[in-house]
């Protein structure tokens, strides 16, 4: 989907081809997209927020795999994220310290299903906040509700001890059993205040042109 501009309202995307690989639901590569009211459902890589400033509201998104990747600017407000096996929320690919893109998870809720921890594998690994595509990847997790199968560190370096200097991975007053700051990988970041306004959909997804997503959305039913 490359439209400048796009909004669905109500719509559900999905690929059902399930634990077979990269099975991609929607892939978004455009600017000032909102969607809201709206189903994602996949299993590994369902959701590919990949290009320019995007907005998810009152939505749901399903997978277990790196299902939300890709380097969009984008803030995903009042949505649940619901992860069906072991595996990493988020795999952001910002590639520069300068870009301006990352991905925001906002008033949130992170849910799980029983092959989280059903498995052999699922209790060996739960769920992880995320992990870095690309060197630079930027997430931030603000007043979201997590499960106690979110493992203590939070974060992965996907393998690569020097993506610890670069990925920018943060939180800011999250809540449930999987939140828990003291126990984060030490290399991820508990916001302030001052910091956490930053990443206000009005703020983060502003741009040049003062693009305001909330009120946009609001004009959606």
């Amino acid at each position: 989907m490359n439209g400048t501009g796009f909004e669905a309202d109500n719509v559900t995307f999905e690929n059902s081809a399930g634990n077979t690989g990269q099975a991609v639901a929607i892939a978004v590569r455009a600017d000032r997209a909102v969607f809201k009211h709206c189903r994602f459902l996949g299993y590994q890589d369902t959701l590919f927020a990949d290009y320019g400033r995007q907005y998810y509201v009152d939505s749901y998104i399903e997978g277990a795999i790196d299902f939300i990747f890709g380097n969009a600017a984008a803030v995903f407000d009042r949505v649940e994220i619901h992860a069906t096996g072991p595996g990493y929320l988020t795999a952001q690919s910002r590639t520069s310290a300068e870009q301006k893109t990352g991905y925001v998870i906002l008033d949130s809720k992170v849910t799980s299903g029983p092959a989280v921890y059903g498995s052999p594998e699922g209790r060996r690994s739960g769920t992880l906040l995320g992990r870095p595509w690309r060197p630079y990847a930027r997430v931030v997790f603000m007043n979201t509700e997590l499960p106690a199968e979110v493992r203590p560190e939070g974060w992965n370096n996907w393998g690569k001890t020097a993506n610890e200097a670069t990925a920018w991975f943060g939180e800011f007053h999250d809540s449930g059993p999987g939140a828990n700051p003291a126990g984060r990988a030490p290399w991820s970041h508990q916001l302030s205040a001052a910091e956490a306004r930053k990443f206000r959909p009005e703020v983060f997804l502003a741009g040049s042109d003062k693009w305001n997503p909330v009120a946009e959305a609001a004009r959606l039913p």
